[in-house]
């Protein structure tokens, strides 16, 4: 017999109303300062070191997404991103607060009207910005 607890929050989605009332509690409940730059970058060139171990088929596509991610995101390598400085996510980048706010509580199944409202009403307290 399944355990239906657990089925019942995979299925799960954030209604609209959850998802403003989370972000309006996150929204007034932190404080962020001007963060570090994005280090992927070097990042990237640890992964495709580590390649050599993997099966051939698996280097070519992950080279293939560390290339795609280097031209779409390499300009942002300069970009300063806020950092959460209290609370649980103390020194994170604000973005994965976000996230983890957004997606903990359904399992990470999302909807675009959630997910819009979530990032519209955690505006109204707090302007997302970058740098």
């Amino acid at each position: 017999m399944p355990n239906t607890a657990i089925s019942e929050k995979k299925t799960r989605i954030y209604s609209i109303g959850e998802a403003r009332s989370a972000a309006r509690s996150l929204a007034a409940s932190r404080s962020v300062r001007e963060g570090k730059s994005l280090s992927f970058l070097p990042r990237l060139d640890s992964v495709a070191r580590r390649l050599a171990a993997q099966p051939v088929g698996q280097q070519k596509f992950v080279q293939s997404q560390i290339r795609t991610l280097r031209k779409v995101l390499g300009p942002l390598a300069k970009v300063r991103m806020p950092l959460v400085v209290e609370g649980p996510c103390l020194g994170y980048l604000r973005v994965y607060e976000l996230c983890s706010a957004l997606c903990s509580p359904c399992d990470g199944i999302l909807d675009e009207s959630s997910l819009s409202a979530f990032i519209s009403e955690y505006q109204t307290a707090s302007a997302l910005t970058v740098g």
